[in-house]
């Protein structure tokens, strides 16, 4: 029995899952907050879905998380625009040291946005307990984005 290779342009238009745009931004600016709202974090990235059926995978990792006092977490959560659609981080980085204490976040989350319209992604965190002060891409490091738009199934 022959084996065949199956390609991304020998599958049909109404086979789902093909990856159609790749879209991919970084960030390395040390930004800080005392506020429990959510913050920008800087990193973003925007993409236009080609079909109301087709989904948004979303792969990120936000580098050099930072809390600064004892008992301070910080929260990292993903949004479109203004709307919460997941938090990553509820509770990561909660230092019980007085030194600065840095981690990093990753995750990814599938989007159905049913829209043709531009789509911005964003990372925002917030100080989940006091106001000490909290912080992504300590240290110079650069913090990532990665939106793909996935054909519907």
């Amino acid at each position: 029995m022959a084996i065949t290779k199956l390609v991304a342009d020998s599958l049909g238009t109404g086979v789902g899952g093909k990856v159609l745009q790749v879209v991919s931004a970084t960030y390395s600016t040390y930004t800080t907050t005392t506020s429990g709202t959510y913050q920008n974090s800087g990193l973003t990235a925007s993409i236009t879905p080609s079909s109301t059926s087709n989904k948004v995978l979303i792969l990120f990792n936000v580098a050099g998380i930072i809390t600064q006092a004892i008992n301070t977490g910080v929260s990292i959560a993903l949004h479109k625009s203004s709307t919460l659609l997941y938090t990553a981080w509820e509770y990561g980085c909660y230092n019980t040291s007085s030194t600065d204490n840095q981690a990093f976040c990753s995750g990814c989350y599938l989007d159905s946005p049913s829209s043709t319209s531009s789509l911005a992604y964003n990372i925002k965190f917030r100080n989940k307990n006091n106001s000490n002060s909290v912080g992504v891409q300590a240290s110079s490091s650069t913090s990532t984005i990665t939106l793909m738009e996935i054909a519907g199934w």
